[in-house]
């Protein structure tokens, strides 16, 4: 299990960007593993996500979920979990306000990118 959460945390690219694509295919088809099977060395995936029986994942929103790191202490309004792992990130606005716009949420997910960048690993 340790190697299975050291590859799928691991950053090829320094760009967030750059990374996304092999996410989504970890996320979707598993996590390339090698292991002992039997008397051979053995290829297989490691599934993160049970898309066959959806009940038999974890589903978790969190509300006003804080993260530290380098000093840079960020809430982000709601963060979403599947199995643990956080694959979304939602910044509300109060649709009351007049003033608020669709980029003062963009900006603020820009700068989380920026100074808590492993959250979006």
């Amino acid at each position: 299990m340790d190697v299975v959460i050291r590859r799928f945390s691991l950053a090829y690219h320094h760009s967030l960007e750059l990374n996304n694509p092999d996410f989504f295919h970890m996320l979707t088809d598993g996590v390339p593993v090698v292991y002992q099977e039997e008397d051979r060395i053995a290829h297989g995936y490691a599934r993160l996500v049970d898309f066959d029986n959806l009940e038999n994942n974890y589903f978790m929103a969190v509300n006003q979920f804080t993260v530290i790191e380098n000093n840079n202490n960020r809430r982000q309004d709601v963060v979403i979990f599947l199995n643990n792992l956080p694959i979304a990130v939602i910044e509300l606005k109060n649709p009351l306000d007049p003033t608020a716009d669709i980029w003062s949420p963009f900006r603020k997910l820009q700068t989380y990118k920026v100074q808590i960048p492993s959250q979006f690993r």
